[in-house]
């Protein structure tokens, strides 16, 4: 599937710009992506099925979801990843060759089984990761370029077959049975969602006692809604 999608002529994604930003939607397998990202602020990926995004940038941010296998040339760019715990089938690869570039992942949901996943193959002496501090799930790296390892919807794959350079460090993920984020995490969340609605509710209150003529601080419970 990899050299076969290689072998096609890769899609242009300028064509999905808006203004500063860019978004890549991988809607079917196999599909194969180019961009030179020197116009952009913000570059998002959105990998529904495997597919390949080849980037050029310097001082980026990319956003990443789903089994996507990105390769990025470039320095001083931030790639961010949210795992899905539950399905180790949607992680991404990413391709590094640069300096001083960052992977930032978090997580969500809970994993129902043990896997280990490859997540990064690095050229970059000042590669840095921002990894959640969990003790159960496992971080790693290795210089093996016969490393075996899951990479998205592929299992059990020799890193040789697809990038043989032993310049290359591999980073991956063991994640245990019943892995899931951190409590701290989760009430960290909860706690900044309910002290923005309490917030909101106080200043609303404040408004109202404030500026009682004031529409927007007034409840109108029994006023029809307005026509369009």
């Amino acid at each position: 599937m990899l050299n076969y999608t290689l072998s096609n002529d890769p899609i242009d994604a300028s064509q999905y710009a808006e203004k500063s930003t860019i978004s890549i939607q991988c809607n079917y397998s196999g599909e194969y992506f180019k961009l030179d990202a020197s116009k952009y602020k913000d570059v998002y990926i959105d990998a529904y099925n495997f597919c390949i995004v080849n980037i050029t940038s310097q001082k980026k941010k990319i956003r990443i979801y789903g089994p996507a296998q990105v390769y990025l040339t470039g320095d001083d760019n931030t790639l961010y990843d949210n795992f899905d715990l539950s399905l180790p089938s949607l992680h991404p690869l990413v391709f590094i060759n640069g300096h001083r570039n960052k992977f930032k992942i978090s997580w969500y949901r809970k994993s129902t089984a043990s896997y280990s996943v490859v997540t990064a193959i690095v050229n970059d002496t000042n590669f840095t990761t921002s990894d959640p501090k969990k003790s159960t799930i496992k971080f790693e790296n290795s210089l093996n370029s016969n490393f075996v390892g899951n990479i998205g919807t592929f299992y059990k794959v020799n890193i040789s077959q697809i990038y043989p350079s032993s310049d290359y460090k591999i980073y991956y993920h063991y994640i245990p049975n019943d892995a899931k984020p951190d409590r701290t995490e989760i009430y960290l969340g909860l706690f900044l969602s309910i002290g923005g609605v309490l917030g909101m509710c106080l200043l609303a209150w404040i408004c109202s006692c404030l500026f009682p003529d004031f529409n927007g601080c007034k409840l109108h419970s029994h006023e029809p809604p307005p026509e369009i």
